[in-house]
């Protein structure tokens, strides 16, 4: 079935294309959203960024469509090796799929940023240029979650099977410490990592309010 799969892509022109123009979209719908949070005049009309000095466009090759069914095959293939379970498969081809939209908004943003500095011509190469380093990237990151997440359930596993069987000795339970400083102790790297992604959505969703996002637009419309 894999096999099969493979040779399907690439899909049909009328699914493609589609799904294509809508990755393209996303990329440049989300570096505009960036970069009004880093306060930079753009303005996003469809798949082209315009900045006021400079327009942006990202054509097809770099929308991040084709990075993006690369990086679902992969996680496809990955995930039967590494036996997972198909809820965990299918989590992690969503998460492969939005890691290549977040690495794809990042690289279009940072093109406009860089762009200040650079002639037109290295502007227009820099998505070409960078399209391999962005496919590896996207790869490796989903094979690095995958392995994590295996070997984390490979322990968890063996040290319940070492408690129940008697060879490790369960966790001390008996502490002193209340029960809130219990579940900091044990999941502070959590806590701290969901009050910094939930902070960071704030504050994202802060910068988009329609006022700024005016202002934004209107500076590049202004010249």
């Amino acid at each position: 079935a894999l096999f099969m799969l493979y040779w399907v892509h690439p899909l049909p022109g009328n699914i493609f294309g589609g799904l294509q123009m809508t990755m393209q979209v996303l990329s440049v719908k989300g570096s505009e959203w960036l970069l009004h949070c880093l306060n930079q005049r753009v303005w996003a009309d469809g798949a082209i960024l315009n900045s006021g000095f400079r327009s942006f466009e990202v054509v097809e090759a770099c929308g991040g469509f084709r990075t993006a069914v690369t990086v679902f095959l992969c996680t496809i293939g990955a995930g039967i090796l590494f036996r997972l379970k198909w809820f965990e498969l299918a989590g992690f081809s969503v998460v492969g799929l939005l890691q290549v939209l977040l690495l794809n908004t990042l690289r279009i943003s940072a093109l406009v940023v860089m762009a200040m500095k650079k002639p037109p011509a290295w502007s227009d190469a820099f998505l070409h240029d960078t399209l391999g380093i962005f496919l590896l990237v996207s790869i490796l990151l989903v094979q690095a979650e995958m392995s994590w997440w295996k070997l984390a359930g490979v322990a968890r596993e063996t040290r319940r099977k070492g408690i129940d069987d008697g060879v490790i000795e369960a966790p001390d339970r008996g502490v002193m410490l209340p029960r809130f400083w219990q579940y900091v102790t044990q999941w502070g790297g959590w806590i701290a990592l969901f009050l910094l992604l939930a902070g960071g959505a704030a504050f994202a969703v802060f910068q988009h309010r329609p006022g700024h996002r005016a202002a934004m637009i209107t500076g590049v419309i202004e010249g």
